[in-house]
């Protein structure tokens, strides 16, 4: 049997290792996509585990693929391959201006607690917040870990642009649809939509831990240490297409995240990034078949994880795969 991949962004790589590695002796396993690596959105992202946004997909199934998700991302940064991973342990401070509700994946982290009077001060317009332990992936070196374990398992790569996910069905007998935005077009799915998100990078190397906030209504601010820079963000802007870094965008980003770390002021810019997250109303994972010709073709869909994929893609990636070989394969396990 074959089996193809659709899409190389963190939901794609991580479906093809996990494929590649449940079903080692059921068939073989094509990666294709038209972007990887530093084209891919994945690229930009600081991947905090942190939940934030699912649509109206079931709270449980967001649960457990979250909870895979950081199982997953503890594991490798307490590993030989943390470093290579980009994967490690990050603490740090969510901050409020009123009393907030405790977040349903408060009980996952590697530690969680209220904020005492004295960390508090730091954030003077502010009189609220969580401290805590979470994992942390840089996708930048997370993504081409990703590939190259997926090659070392025998996985091939072809980088082609598709205009339908039907093109496949002569060649494949299992697709794995990881396209994000690309869905919208291959898979006429209108329930798709662009995030735009929007960071610096810059040298900021005595900072140590991470401090979310709420800048106003639309935005957040973040301050989020990383092996090789600090990332300041963000936007949270809802169905704009345009993936080039807004200036205007910029100076409001620099702005708040002053007002959170003063210290700032002598960071050293290195870039700005923008990239667009694929949204959906709801998460879809799941499978549907297909007839074509005389034979049956398994389709199973991994897309619209908006800001969350880093958080979900290895539960959602565990769960895509199991549609996919369960029924070739009545014993698998994940």
């Amino acid at each position: 049997m074959k089996a193809c991949v659709v899409g190389a962004g963190v939901i794609g790589l991580s479906s093809a290792c996990r494929l590649i590695e449940q079903s080692s002796l059921l068939c073989s396993v094509t990666l294709i996509a038209d972007s990887f690596l530093y084209d891919t959105t994945s690229d930009g992202a600081f991947g905090l585990w942190e939940p934030y946004f699912s649509g109206d997909t079931p709270k449980e199934r967001v649960r457990k693929w979250a909870a895979d998700s950081l199982d997953h991302m503890l594991s490798l940064s307490r590993s030989e391959e943390g470093g290579r991973a980009g994967a490690f342990i990050l603490h740090g401070y969510q901050v409020f201006k009123e009393a907030e509700q405790l977040p349903w994946w408060s009980d996952m982290c590697v530690w969680f607690r209220n904020m005492n009077e004295k960390e508090l001060k730091r954030y003077p317009n502010y009189k609220y917040g969580w401290a805590y332990g979470t994992a942390a992936t840089e996708c930048r070196t997370y993504l081409p870990w990703l590939l190259k374990r997926f090659q070392e398992k025998g996985g091939s790569v072809i980088k082609r642009k598709l205009k339908n996910l039907t093109e496949l069905y002569d060649d494949y007998d299992i697709v794995i649809n990881c396209t994000g935005l690309g869905a919208a077009a291959l898979c006429n799915d209108t329930e798709v939509y662009p995030i735009k998100g929007q960071t610096i990078r810059v040298t900021a190397p005595w900072l140590k831990h991470f401090t979310v906030a709420d800048a106003d209504e639309e935005n957040l601010a973040y301050i989020l240490p990383g092996a090789n820079n600090v990332v300041l963000g963000g936007t949270l802007d809802r169905g704009n297409w345009d993936k080039t870094p807004s200036v205007q965008t910029r100076e409001r980003i620099w702005r708040d995240c002053m007002k959170l770390e003063p210290s700032l002021k002598h960071a050293v810019r290195q870039y700005d990034w923008a990239g667009l997250r694929p949204a959906r109303t709801s998460i879809r994972v799941e499978r549907e078949h297909v007839k074509h010709k005389d034979r049956n073709i398994t389709v199973v869909h991994n897309y619209g994880h908006g800001g969350c994929g880093v958080c979900l893609h290895w539960g959602c990636a565990g769960e895509a795969v199991q549609l996919a070989i369960q029924e070739y394969t009545p014993t698998a396990k994940l």
